[in-house]
């Protein structure tokens, strides 16, 4: 059997939790204006843990949001922080971006969201529901 490293039945296997939405907006059209941002997505036995490289911004440059299952990291880059002149090299740009991700509510205590942000890493953590615990096997003798 041969394995294709890029088959996209596979890449659909692989991508269950908190997929991004990054390429494409909910009526299926292109989003142009977001440069792709390196994320890494971990899970924890207690959370979902995503870490954005995100250098050269403040934390009040970022916007983040739930709404209904859609989680939404925005930046807003100030135009002032773009330096004038004629690059030699560039091989990056500041610019706001945006991600989206989609989020298994049924998995995730959205009252218990946070996020911090430390040498220009992001990171937003969502905390697991509790696990529903199984009532415990419980003998009755007859008397």
């Amino acid at each position: 059997m041969k394995i294709l490293a890029n088959d996209p039945n596979m890449n659909r296997l692989f991508n269950n939790l908190l997929k991004p939405l990054d390429d494409l907006d909910f009526d299926g059209g292109r989003v142009r204006s977001s440069p792709k941002v390196r994320t890494n997505i971990l899970e924890t036995k207690e959370e979902y843990e995503i870490e954005m490289e995100a250098p050269g911004f403040t934390k009040a440059d970022f916007s983040i949001d739930l709404n209904g299952k859609s989680l939404s990291i925005k930046t807003k880059m100030n135009e002032e922080a773009s330096k004038p002149g004629n690059y030699i090299q560039q091989q990056f740009e500041r610019k706001s971006f945006e991600r989206r991700f989609l989020v298994p509510l049924e998995k995730v205590n959205v009252e218990a969201l946070t996020a911090s942000y430390e040498g220009g890493i992001l990171i937003v953590r969502l905390a697991k529901k509790a696990e529903e615990k199984e009532t415990p096997k419980t003998s009755i003798r007859v008397e």
